[in-house]
């Protein structure tokens, strides 16, 4: 737990009582990421949907390479 409460920065305050965690509060960005990364995902389904297998897996490798902070794979 420790190691996931660090991950989060300066995007969490934990509360505690008698020194255990019983609350973590989080900013609402935090809370919102997950479901705008899945509203994200479900609208390249959609186009993926309408893309050649070949365009669909460049999309692919361009997304992994967005996520991971890298410039394209190829040039």
């Amino acid at each position: 737990m420790r190691e996931e409460l660090a991950s989060l920065n300066d995007e969490a305050l934990v509360i505690t009582q008698r020194g255990r965690a019983i609350a973590i509060v989080i900013t609402a960005e935090r809370w919102n990421r997950p479901q705008d990364d899945l509203d994200e995902l479900r609208a390249q389904a959609r186009l993926n949907g309408q893309r050649s297998p070949r365009d669909q897996f460049m999309a692919w490798i361009e997304e992994a390479d967005r996520r991971a902070g890298r410039p394209p794979s190829w040039g």
